[in-house]
């Protein structure tokens, strides 16, 4: 599960890079997230804290970026041996890791995978970019991941932010936390659960979409501080539950201010 995720970031996460975020007062969004997801009474999985932020106004040639990106394995305690392989399974990852560098006209990126010394997954994005007029150029750090314990999660936030703080940057983040329920849930259970969850938070919903296989939903709570717009309204929290037939598990995934793993 966690492989596929990793190629489902890469995608959703340097969106990301684009989204402005709107903050309020600094209150901590983990707290009310993990209080929502207690509430739910799902079996914990794992949380997912996604960072990014612009690191450089400038292109970076290769051999600054790559410079960037070998100081970033050892900034993220990232273990193990580099290797080739592109697919790690769960398994390599106790002894290896990957590092990517793919070549673009306008664009260059490279690509970390690995864990910690505290096991977390990390997946990190170095994104350099300019237009056609050279009027624009920037990069991106981008630095996601996965822990196995919900209470570390500020411990880990701690130190994402003393990487981005190295590099003079202020970095962004979401958080999603994924859970499950043994069985598929009916409708009704679905619903009790939605509800539950945002009498939580105090949420309100904004949006959402509800099938036989999917219920999504956009909240805004005022106990988390950042939001973003969708339309006119504010929203900060996104819920989701779908069924996996092979497990036979119903999962459910809560973030703020959006969902940054695929469901």
């Amino acid at each position: 599960m966690k492989i596929i995720k990793k190629f489902l970031l890469i995608g959703i996460i340097i969106v990301l890079s684009f989204i402005n975020y709107t903050f309020a007062e600094d209150i901590s969004t983990n707290k009310p997230l993990i209080d929502t997801f207690n509430s739910t009474d799902a079996e914990f999985v794992e949380i997912n804290l996604n960072s990014n932020s612009k690191i450089k106004d400038k292109f970076l040639s290769m051999e600054e970026l790559n410079k960037l990106g070998v100081n970033l394995i050892d900034m993220l305690n990232i273990k193990g041996e580099l290797t080739n392989k592109n697919n790690l399974n769960e398994s390599d990852l106790k002894n290896y890791y990957s590092y990517e560098l793919i070549r673009g006209k306008e664009q260059n990126h490279i690509i970390i995978y690995g864990r910690d010394d505290y096991n977390n997954y990390i997946t990190a994005i170095l994104l350099t970019y300019k237009d056609d007029y050279n009027t624009l150029e920037e990069t991106d750090l981008v630095i996601d991941v996965i822990n196995n314990d919900k209470n570390e999660v500020e411990k880990t936030k701690k130190r994402i932010k003393e990487i981005y703080s190295k590099l003079d940057s202020n970095p962004q983040f979401t958080t999603c936390i994924v859970g499950s329920f043994e069985g598929k849930l009916s409708s009704v259970d679905k619903y009790q659960v939605v509800s539950k969850a945002l009498n939580a938070t105090e949420g309100k919903k904004v949006e959402g979409v509800v099938d036989s296989s999917l219920v999504s939903i956009s909240a805004y709570t005022p106990n988390i501080d950042k939001y973003i717009y969708t339309g006119k309204r504010k929203m900060n929290l996104n819920l989701a539950l779908r069924y996996n037939d092979y497990e036979k598990k119903t999962y459910i995934w809560i973030g703020s201010p959006i969902i940054t793993t695929g469901y």
